[in-house]
């Protein structure tokens, strides 16, 4: 493959990648039922009243919308947090537009190309997925601790302690069910454009071949 093609492909990717997975990541940031939802899991001994459950997860969804700002309750390395996390919520979403804004222009890029750029990147894409989602689940308290979070954060505030609101909000296994619902949503979207620009690709193959049998 030329080096162009190659780029091409490797931004298609992230582009796809982004846009999959940007829709999901707002909505479970924001919306408190996913927050409820989740909580419900919690060991009876890792409880707190439903009350000041719908209190916090309320405040939290509110500060990621720049609505309001952390309550009392949580700690101050806690608020910090979530203030880097919501900083990276907003970089994603601005890299998730420019990849939207690629993909539609990628017709013009690619000359008319861009069904079979789209066919390759999905499919490269879902076997990258399926090949380093099973490791990454396997090994998730590895993956969170020593590779997501060095990678992303600075600093060491995302550790929390027992009794803290993230301890009780905040498990692993939250952390687990919110992953395996992004990559399942990214698989099931990339495998509808390959599915969709095979077809088309398919379906212009035959029209040529009937135009050329005609003529």
């Amino acid at each position: 493959m030329k080096l162009k093609s190659i780029t091409l492909h490797f931004f298609s990717i992230i582009a796809l990648l982004c846009i999959s997975t940007s829709p999901i990541i707002v909505y479970m940031s924001t919306n408190s039922n996913w927050y409820h939802y989740n909580y419900q899991f919690q060991r009876a001994t890792k409880k707190i009243s439903p009350s000041l459950v719908t209190k916090q997860t309320n405040n939290l969804t509110r500060f990621f919308l720049y609505k309001e700002k952390l309550n009392s309750n949580w700690k101050k390395y806690e608020i910090q947090h979530m203030r880097d996390v919501r900083t990276l919520l907003y970089t994603f979403l601005l890299i998730s537009l420019i990849s939207l804004v690629f993909l539609i222009l990628l017709p013009r890029i690619t000359k008319g190309n861009s069904l079979r750029t789209l066919r390759n990147a999905s499919s490269l894409l879902i076997l990258l997925l399926t090949l380093f989602s099973i490791p990454i689940f396997y090994w998730f308290p590895f993956f969170w601790d020593q590779i997501f979070h060095p990678l992303f954060f600075k600093n060491n505030t995302w550790l929390y302690y027992k009794r803290d609101m993230s301890s009780y909000l905040f498990t692993l296994y939250f952390f687990i069910r919110s992953s395996f619902l992004l990559t399942a949503f990214c698989l099931s979207f990339n495998l509808l454009i390959l599915t969709i620009s095979g077809l088309i690709i398919s379906l212009k193959k035959k029209s040529v071949s009937t135009d050329t049998n005609a003529a």
